[in-house]
């Protein structure tokens, strides 16, 4: 395996406020949310809020939006508790039309509770924005207490990301679903945790499926769904080439829990796939637990399409078995088998039967020095607008994955496109929202 980094550069631009909440329109580093004077002054007609934030006899039915407009790019730090009540109801966070980016920063001491509601949403880019150029990213290292979450619903092209680092907590407390779906089709939703912790209560789903949606976990994670089911098959009768991607990275101490795992891609996505991914460091990689089932396959009959499946070995010295599915904690069973199965830098067996039924494992792993084709380099890096433009000397037809990253020491990739070929591809509306990115080309075994 051979991986090509290569950094990018910065646009900057300026904020704008929103006219009808209470909206941020402070900017840069170094300015906390708490002031008032960094709020837009128009919140003194709504009844209350002129006291937000930061004042305890704030009332419980406000409604908080952060807003970068069309064109601009918004940088918000969240460094202390807002308030110790419960005083916000819904808190929405969303970028203008592309392109615009918006990254908000709960930071390590910081403390938001919207609990004044039952369902209390954390919104991001629901409705309105229309393009790929159009990012919203919230960055938990802080605490966050939410009744539901939405990401990119009813909005046409989006990204919207959510990273939870080490030492951040999102709970969420409501009856509603944690929703990376789509009804409009087009987007991308993005949930991230390099460490930190994750909860939920009630009865509920984390919906995939309608566009382009990821969930990734690596560093010390713990993502307590005991109460939530993973369905990575909602896609609507239109969408048609849409991914769900779930992925593991490393063996480090962490906890990935599910109720169940709905694990298929809708028969009315005809081109799109449901793939779940494992990355292996020195000592393994941590399995995906869940309390019920696993089902990979739905329903056959219907056209539905079983999940993928893709190991990488290349950090991965030993030869010991790697349990990547633990149905030991509950009732469960496996249904179906992977469609697609790709091993990087080894081989091996999967058993969907190990220990008796309760896990799917890798079995009878045998290492290889990995692929190596010969000469293979990016030959060019260009831009066109808002969008990058790889190329590469492709020996055709082998097939590559194209990774990216903000951050080479969090170890956290995400997937542009797994089956990269013809030597090109272009990252759309990139640069409208990041000061450097790292690329990395993998070819397929």
């Amino acid at each position: 395996m051979k991986q090509y980094l290569l950094p990018l550069f910065p646009i900057l631009v300026c904020p704008l406020s929103h006219a009808d909440d209470a909206n941020w329109i402070g900017g840069g580093d170094g300015m906390t949310w708490e002031n008032a004077g960094n709020w837009t002054l128009n919140v003194e007609a709504n009844p209350g809020v002129v006291d937000y934030p930061g004042s305890p006899t704030s009332p419980g039915d406000l409604n908080v939006r952060i807003s970068a407009p069309s064109g601009s790019e918004l940088k918000v730090a969240v460094a202390e508790a807002l308030n110790t009540a419960s005083v916000l109801r819904d808190l929405r966070m969303d970028a203008g039309q592309g392109p615009s980016t918006m990254e908000i920063d709960l930071l390590a001491d910081s403390e938001i509770i919207a609990t004044a509601a039952g369902n209390t949403l954390l919104t991001i880019n629901e409705g309105g924005p229309n393009s790929s150029e159009a990012v919203a990213r919230l960055n938990i290292a802080g605490s966050l207490t939410i009744g539901q979450i939405r990401m990119t619903r009813d909005a046409d092209g989006p990204t919207s990301e959510i990273n939870i680092l080490p030492g951040g907590n999102l709970l969420m407390t409501g009856g509603g679903h944690f929703v990376m779906r789509n009804d409009v089709a087009t987007g991308t939703s993005i949930f991230r945790m390099s460490g930190g912790s994750f909860g939920s209560g009630g009865n509920r789903n984390l919906e995939m499926g309608s566009h382009n949606s990821q969930v990734h976990f690596s560093g010390d994670a713990i993502f307590d769904g005991a109460n939530l089911t993973l369905q990575a098959h909602l896609a609507g009768a239109s969408h048609t080439d849409k991914t769900s991607h779930i992925s593991v990275t490393g063996s480090d101490p962490q906890v990935i829990l599910f109720r169940a795992i709905q694990g298929w891609s809708a028969a009315s996505n005809t081109n799109g796939s449901s793939t779940f991914e494992f990355v292996t460091d020195r000592d393994g990689v941590t399995p995906i637990r869940t309390n019920g089932n696993v089902d990979l396959e739905g329903d056959s009959a219907a056209g539905d399409k079983a999940a993928n499946l893709l190991i990488d070995l290349t950090d991965y010295p030993g030869a010991n078995d790697l349990v990547l599915f633990d149905l030991t904690d509950g009732g469960g069973s496996v249904f179906g088998e992977f469609a697609n199965v790709q091993l990087i830098s080894g081989t091996g067996t999967v058993d969907y039967a190990y220990n008796g039924g309760t896990q799917i494992a890798l079995t009878d792993i045998v290492k290889t020095a990995g692929p190596s084709p010969s000469g293979l380099i990016i030959t060019s890096l260009t831009r066109s607008g808002s969008d990058v433009v790889l190329t590469w000397n492709d020996s055709s037809p082998n097939f590559y994955i194209l990774e990216t990253t903000l951050d080479l020491a969090a170890a956290s990739w995400t997937e542009l496109t797994a089956e990269a070929s013809n030597g090109s591809y272009t990252h759309q509306g990139v640069l409208t929202s990041d000061s450097k990115r790292f690329y990395r080309l993998r070819e397929i075994d």
